[in-house]
């Protein structure tokens, strides 16, 4: 994505979208994590990720509608981003996890989990510890193509999703089904 002002606020509004409060004002910062999730590009190498991509457009259309006074015609431009087949790994997560606690885990007992479910996802992604003063920049990129190009571990692990059963090899899943498989596994208690 091309950085601008719109495109720079609009990674604010993302950032902040999955960031608690407490998160920034910890001795810890994600921003080159962040950064590098932004950069990085998704594209759906399983037909049905393209819903998520959708999703990803979504929230573009959603920042844009919101926060910005875009004309329809410069809306739908920022929107396709010159291509209407790809997304960032951040929009795609944050949008995941709008969706993961939206529509399937919400419960008002826990309130809004939306930034937990998103930095679970950084968790099995193995980034988790990549803040900005351990950042491995060349660990990170290899980390998102591993990702992007599913070559991740059989159980996830290396991917958004990590599942602890045998029977399941999320490389042959879509997005939303390793999500399913995920969230199947904590509500049997079983642990990632």
């Amino acid at each position: 994505m091309v950085y601008n002002s719109v495109n720079a606020g609009y990674f604010d509004w993302l950032v902040e979208s999955v960031t608690p409060y407490e998160r920034n004002r910890g001795t810890k910062t994600y921003h080159r994590l962040m950064t590098s999730l932004f950069e990085a590009n998704f594209r759906a190498l399983i037909n049905t990720d393209d819903a998520r991509i959708d999703d990803a457009h979504s929230l573009r259309d959603s920042y844009a509608r919101n926060f910005t006074n875009m004309t329809p015609a410069d809306r739908n431009e920022f929107v396709n981003q010159g291509y209407s087949d790809s997304c960032s790994v951040l929009e795609l997560m944050v949008a995941l996890a709008i969706r993961m606690e939206e529509h399937i885990m919400s419960d008002n007992e826990y309130g809004n989990r939306t930034s937990q479910w998103f930095w679970e996802m950084v968790s099995s992604l193995g980034l988790s510890g990549m803040d900005d003063h351990h950042f491995d920049e060349a660990f990170v990129v290899n980390t998102l193509e591993r990702f992007v190009d599913r070559t991740f571990m059989k159980n996830g692990c290396g991917s958004l999703f990590t599942v602890n059963d045998p029977r399941i090899d999320m490389r042959n899943l879509d997005i939303w089904y390793q999500m399913h498989a995920y969230i199947n596994t904590l509500m049997n208690g079983g642990s990632n």
